[in-house]
């Protein structure tokens, strides 16, 4: 399978911006259900429901292509089900059939397919998602009496957005900004965390707030 996305009335293309999921959507071609899209760093999982369809081997796919790409045939991803259940969860990733490399923090097409043995309805466009960031790092590099140094890395990623580096010590009530990186660059450095106490033991919280 793994068929491509083609001009006509299977195309919903109604899905313009990031869409973050949640509701269900009743695709142009009557039967064809999707809802509850769910992502990770380098995967999407969506519930995808093939409904009164009749006889035949029921067959849905997730499909996963580059944002906005001149080609919807290559490079992609799609995730396979065959017979059996109408309805289930799919998860596309980099282990799925294909050759595109899902990132964190970059913008893809979603797009699903389902054949029942007899009648099928090409690719439709789902809509577009981002994949979350990739975690970054603390570690402590140095104590001192009333302060702390800290290491931090974060990694490279898809680059959608810039990240905003956070931390706290009170348990998320209040974030103190200590560094800010744009797009999907990698950086490593260190900050200082002032005014402790001494002979305290500290609880560090970092935070890229991420805009789903």
């Amino acid at each position: 399978k793994g068929a491509s996305w083609s001009a006509g009335s299977g195309m919903r293309s109604d899905f313009a911006g990031d869409w973050s999921g949640g509701a269900s959507v009743n695709f142009y071609i009557e039967g064809l259900w999707g809802n509850n899209l769910r992502r990770s760093q380098e995967s999407f999982t969506l519930n995808v429901y093939l409904s009164n369809w009749g006889a035949g081997t029921n067959y849905r796919e997730l499909q996963c292509w580059t944002y906005n790409a001149s080609s919807l045939v290559t490079p992609r991803r799609w995730q396979p089900v065959y017979g059996g259940a109408s309805s289930g969860d799919i998860t596309v990733s980099n282990s799925s059939n294909g050759d595109l490399q899902i990132r964190g923090n970059t913008l893809y097409t979603l797009g699903v397919y389902a054949d029942n043995g007899s009648t099928n309805t090409g690719s439709i466009r789902y809509g577009d998602a981002t994949t979350l960031p990739y975690k970054d790092t603390l570690s402590l590099k140095k104590a001192h009496a009333l302060s702390l140094d800290i290491d931090y890395s974060v990694p490279a990623d898809g680059g959608r957005y810039d990240k905003t580096l956070q931390y706290s010590i009170d348990n998320g009530s209040s974030w103190i900004t200590y560094d800010t990186i744009s797009g999907g660059n990698a950086k490593t450095g260190t900050f200082t965390i002032t005014g402790l106490s001494p002979i305290t033991q500290y609880t560090i919280t970092m935070i890229s707030p991420f805009p789903l």
